[in-house]
């Protein structure tokens, strides 16, 4: 049969959303590259100007070409979600393949990349003195693993190795599941998962956003086939437990959930058919959901007799806002307001102001302080807001605007001591392993790769190569996909894409911009390809209809 030629004018969807995007796009590159250059706004540097005005021309060219050849049926056609029952048979290859994959780069970095907030863990549990700053769950499983090889193997490496490797298991496990889900690009997604870098130090990676990473990555793809219409009890169930891991991995994911929720649970009860009750039982699971959480994170911490007396966390923006503004303005601020700023942020500590990373004032935050009459404070905070707000507004897209300028070069810690060397040119990656583990490498050329790409600044240099190891690049791939879907009005893929745009908003208010916390983007690249083609299917069928 001949394929049939669609000959239908774009019509304004495609305007407005291309027009939009473009928008979107210009003013991040707008505001990164003020960032990267000028660590804030400068309105008298051309360079940014021009990288606005020709990201908005060429992105506005791109999404209504784009838009404009899908409408028309020129795209090609492709199935859609393979939301059937999964063969054990190509699951098991699929993990076995990436495990293969993953194994030398586990031998190079025995035990594994022990990092990032792994030694407080490791410390709680051996002390017995938890607190709320990391989730406990990661806390209990890390840092029992640890425990475990000192007592029964006397070896913490043992430990570590333990943790990576069931970890590794899960990861590979549920990367196969993704693949059985999808209709094509099962080959692309394999060797993304078993080859790419970024991919493979986090799988091998002790940090909770892994464990967080892998739950929104299932979430996502469960939250594709509930909507679909035919999902079974069993995808019901596993994407309340993947959002509940989500949520117990990372404190800020309650906040996207609760946007998710109230959007997925006002789409499914207008979608279902039925009685009052059929209509309002999903929004109660999902209230349920949350309302587990609660408990299973209560119970933890009553158990553990974890303190959580710390508000930095919450108040790293306006901390990181009050430095800035000190910084720049001290002569400025009245003897009043320097000894209520000191009150809480002394004056030793905020000479450690650093435009990109909040770390250095956030430690020396005095909780006590501020909890004794926290209204004080917020009024100091808003009476220099008055006064300095672009001073604020620097302060804060200094620390984010790594998540969606395609070209920022990611150097936090830069000058940084840890365990086993000094951040200088880049700390895209941790790489290290500390205490009380070592590094014990059985292929030092592959150790060496890794070293180099977590601490040189050369791959995040080289054009077009350098844009898939990019937070930005990611971020506007997928609101690339985002603006696809919303033209084909494929809501459900809407809906479950939404979730990590949520995640990635908190970070917006978060204390630095890192790869850890957007992993993500890498873990779901694969089903975001094949999502967005797979839309293409509904959405000719439908211009067919129509026509």
């Amino acid at each position: 049969m001949k394929p049939v030629a669609l000959m239908i004018r774009p019509d304004r969807r495609i305007s407005v959303i291309s027009a939009v995007y473009a928008c979107l796009l210009a003013t991040a590159m707008f505001l990164g590259c003020n960032a990267a250059r000028n660590a804030g706004i400068s309105a008298g540097d051309p360079v940014p100007w021009t990288a606005g005005i020709l990201s908005f021309l060429s992105a506005l060219a791109v999404m209504y070409a784009y838009l404009s050849r899908i409408s028309s049926g020129a795209a090609g056609v492709c199935s859609e979600d393979a939301c059937g029952p999964v063969r054990l048979s190509a699951l098991i290859r699929d993990w076995a393949v990436m495990t293969v994959c993953w194994i030398p780069v586990f031998l190079a970095e025995y035990p594994g990349f022990f990092v990032y907030d792994a030694v407080d863990e490791y410390v709680a549990v051996a002390t017995r003195h938890f607190t709320t700053h990391h989730p406990l769950l990661h806390t209990l499983l890390l840092g029992g693993c640890v425990r475990a090889g000192e007592v029964v193997f006397g070896s913490a490496n043992t430990g570590i190795a333990v943790f990576i490797i069931v970890q590794m298991i899960v990861i590979a496990f549920l990367f196969a599941w993704v693949i059985s889900c999808m209709g094509r690009f099962r080959v692309f997604a394999i060797l993304w998962y078993g080859l790419f870098p970024t991919v493979v130090m986090f799988a091998l990676c002790s940090v909770k956003d892994t464990m967080f990473s892998a739950a929104l990555t299932a979430a996502v793809v469960l939250t594709v086939r509930v909507l679909h219409g035919n999902a079974r009890r069993a995808d019901c169930i596993s994407l309340a437990l993947a959002l509940l891991i989500m949520m117990l991995m990372r404190h800020n994911a309650v906040y996207a959930y609760i946007i998710y929720a109230c959007v997925m649970g006002a789409y499914m009860a207008l979608h279902r058919f039925g009685t009052l009750m059929t209509r309002v039982l999903p929004a109660l699971g999902l209230a349920a959901v949350l309302c587990i959480y609660g408990l299973v994170n209560l119970s933890l911490g009553l158990a553990c007799h974890a303190e959580s007396s710390e508000h930095q966390e919450i108040l790293t923006v306006p901390i990181q806002q009050l430095a800035r503004t000190w910084s720049v303005y001290a002569d400025e601020f009245s003897p009043e307001e320097l000894k209520t700023l000191y009150e809480i942020l002394p004056e030793e500590t905020l000479k450690h102001y650093t435009p990109e990373l909040s770390d250095p004032v956030k430690a020396g935050f005095d909780n006590a302080a501020y909890e004794k009459d926290p209204a004080r404070y917020r009024r100091l905070w808003f009476e220099l807001f008055k006064r300095h707000p672009l001073s604020f507004f620097n302060a804060w897209i200094d620390t984010g605007y790594g998540f969606y300028y395609p070209y920022a070069i990611v150097n936090v810690y830069e000058g940084h001591q840890v365990f086993t060397y000094t951040y200088t040119d880049s700390s895209y990656f941790g790489y290290e392993v500390e205490y009380p583990g070592e590094r014990v490498s059985l292929i030092p050329p592959i150790d060496r790769f890794y070293r180099w790409l977590s601490l040189d600044d050369d791959i995040q240099r080289i054009p077009v190569i350098a844009r898939f190891f990019s937070m930005g690049a990611m971020f506007w791939l997928y609101a690339f996909g985002m603006a696809v879907f919303i033209y084909r009005r494929q809501w459900d893929r809407l809906i479950a894409y939404m979730l990590p745009f949520c995640v990635c908003a908190t970070l917006l208010l978060g204390p630095t911009f890192l790869p850890r916390y957007t992993v993500f983007w890498w873990f779901m690249l694969p089903y975001l390809i094949h999502s967005t083609v797979s839309a293409r299917v509904a959405g000719n069928e439908e211009e067919q209809q129509i026509s």
